[in-house]
């Protein structure tokens, strides 16, 4: 009886010190993960809307309707000397979205044009 509780008793510890190192992994990860997010120096911005965005969108982009871009952007409390990037279908939202970013100070704003132009070039 003694015997088996020895050997419950090394499992259990071998258990919880895999458990300790695989929360220890996760940390790292999740570590890792955000200090890339925190280096992202360019917020890359899909102007069209949620339904053009859930077709399809370039990779780290997020969705901000170009008519919701102003009170958006100010909300999420960006930084004026952020880089960012627009684009839409056309390049007519995002040349409208520039102008809105612009009228608020943002003065690193490129707009990028039409979403299918950079697919293909990424091809």
């Amino acid at each position: 009886m003694n015997k088996l509780i020895k050997i419950l008793f090394c499992g259990l510890v071998a258990i919880m010190a895999t458990a300790c190192k695989t929360t220890n992994a996760e940390n790292a990860a999740t570590s890792t993960e955000s200090q890339v997010v925190a280096k992202q120096e360019v917020l890359l911005i899909d102007v069209r809307t949620p339904e053009e965005y859930g077709q399809g969108h370039l990779t780290n982009a997020i969705n901000i309707p170009h008519d919701q871009i102003a009170a958006k952007i100010t909300e999420m409390g960006v930084s004026k000397d952020t880089q960012i990037q627009v684009y839409c279908r056309s390049g007519r939202r995002s040349a409208l979205a520039q102008e809105a970013l612009n009228n608020l100070g943002y003065n690193k704003v490129e707009n990028l044009g039409a979403y299918s132009d950079l697919i293909k070039k990424a091809q």
